[in-house]
């Protein structure tokens, strides 16, 4: 009983951030002294939101690099998606508080080298009514767009905000149109590998 009682008390105890494991890379290292002691908690909360930064990071890469002509940039794009989707499912809930970013510190969409793809989708699964057609582009963009704001604010050194952010929009605007696309480039990636 003692010894875990001494065990709770470590959890919430105030130590300095440990560094082990994370990369020399993380722009957080950069503002670690801004918080000083971190309660197992909040580490706990960053690990969560340096994890999705990396990974936001890569697809944003996949993005930069895709050619729908090329099978393999589809397949790393669609396949980043997926792990990013299951990556903001696990960001903290965060309160948003506004922060404003100069427009021109975002970088905006690509200006792909494709013709662009038109595809129908079902803004609500339990209404069968409630289909549209959505811009490949455009999706892509707004996608991009979204995590390249919360990229920008991560790398400036407010982690909290950034996952605040892309918590929000992943409900309200970019995870709808990731869940659009995903679909859209399997059916593209399954009529190459099968025909």
């Amino acid at each position: 009983i003692e010894s875990a009682s001494r065990y709770r008390q470590l959890d919430f105890r105030r130590r300095p951030m440990e560094r082990h494991g994370e990369s020399s890379l993380d722009p957080l290292h950069h503002h670690a002294l801004k918080w000083g002691n971190l309660s197992m908690r909040r580490k706990y909360k960053l690990q969560m939101i340096r994890r999705f930064y990396h990974q936001a990071k890569t697809c944003c890469g996949c993005l930069e690099r895709l050619d729908i002509h090329h099978q393999k940039t589809v397949e790393e794009l669609n396949a980043s998606l997926a792990r990013l989707y299951a990556d903001a499912l696990q960001l903290p809930d965060i309160p948003v508080r506004r922060r404003k970013i100069e427009d021109d510190a975002i970088r905006h969409g690509h200006p792909w080298n494709f013709q662009d793809e038109s595809f129908w989708v079902v803004m609500n699964p339990l209404d069968a009514t409630s289909f549209c057609q959505s811009s490949l582009k455009d999706a892509l963009h707004d996608i991009e767009h979204d995590l390249e704001h919360g990229i920008t604010l991560y790398e400036s050194g407010e982690p909290f905000a950034a996952a605040a952010l892309w918590r929000m929009f992943f409900f309200l605007h970019w995870g709808a149109h990731l869940v659009e696309v995903v679909p859209f480039l399997h059916t593209i990636i399954k009529g190459r590998t099968i025909s």
